[in-house]
């Protein structure tokens, strides 16, 4: 274990901010994407909130979980935002508050996707460069 890790990185566990980040995400997005695309939809959000669960407990499955729960809502997180980028051009000449709730919503889904990625990227190279060995530095 290295020195300048936590305890919790060193255990494999990531941390509840990052968890309750993936929590948040993956409700977010299934509910904005509930909206435009059904309650099919909410599989993919699942995997992401089940892992942050179940993370603590079961912590290489939890881990799994979330990042191929990131990893599906990578091209859901591209198809919103080129969705957006259109629904700016046709916001111009169309006001309806419906449509500008689904485009907000679509908004923040991919801002909290894109932060969450980068937090679980993040937490994942800490938590393997703590389980890595402590290698001595050749003199």
């Amino acid at each position: 274990m290295r020195i300048d890790a936590s305890e919790n990185q060193a255990t494999g566990i990531i941390s509840y901010k990052v968890r309750l980040l993936s929590v948040v995400t993956g409700c977010f997005i299934g509910i904005a994407g509930s909206l435009g695309f059904g309650p099919l939809f909410l599989i993919y959000p699942v995997l992401l909130v089940a892992g942050a669960i179940i993370q603590p407990r079961r912590r290489i499955l939890g881990r799994g979980l979330m990042l191929s729960g990131a990893v599906l809502l990578f091209p859901v997180t591209i198809f919103f935002a080129s969705a957006i980028v259109d629904g700016a051009r046709l916001l111009r000449g169309y006001h309806d508050l419906n449509f500008l709730g689904v485009l907000s919503a679509m908004l923040v889904s991919v801002l909290l996707a894109c932060w969450c990625d980068v937090e679980l990227v993040i937490s994942e190279v800490k938590v393997r460069r703590a389980q890595r060995p402590h290698s001595s530095p050749s003199s």
